[in-house]
């Protein structure tokens, strides 16, 4: 098991939560072997990963690892100080996200409306349009798709061909 302690859970700080040092005496305290490490440490996380792979299959327990770190960035998108720094100096609102939201919809709902009048083009195209001399994996993968269409050619259209 890994737990990235940040030493928050949302928005309250590790020391509401409990008086224990850390998470990793929680695991102590069930018989779990626990490693604490420096999460921002990525040759002392692979470390710790490592000795902890090693224990779990020579012992056929589990382990836990508490990676201390810091939050580097918000928890969920509902806390985010940076959006209500910009509502709060007035220079965004939800008002502008929804107005915002609404004209993407439509352009993206007119773009639909315009591809879908557009001819077909034939499905060879997904293995002749990228290169000048076909790889062999999508020659391989061409000549599938045709037995496939041979061998169950109700799941296909009409006259439909590769």
């Amino acid at each position: 098991f890994i737990c990235r302690n940040n030493g928050w859970a949302i928005s309250t700080h590790i020391s509401e939560q409990f008086r224990s040092d850390g998470i990793v005496v929680k695991g102590r305290a069930y018989g779990i072997r626990s490693i604490r490490v420096d999460g921002n440490d990525a040759l002392a996380v692979y470390s710790a990963v490592r000795s902890a792979r090693e224990m779990a299959v020579k012992e056929q327990r589990p382990v836990l690892i508490e990676a201390m770190t810091y939050r580097v960035g918000h928890h969920s998108t509902s806390d985010d100080s940076t959006k209500k720094w910009v509502e709060d100096n007035g220079w965004w609102s939800e008002e502008d996200e929804s107005k915002i939201r609404s004209n993407a919809r439509k352009q993206i709902l007119q773009a639909i409306q315009a591809a879908e009048k557009w001819d077909k083009q034939p499905l060879t195209e997904l293995f002749s349009d990228v290169y000048d001399v076909k790889p062999k994996n999508l020659e391989e993968q061409e000549l599938g798709l045709k037995e496939l269409v041979e061998k169950q050619p109700q799941d296909y259209p009409p006259g439909f061909q590769i």
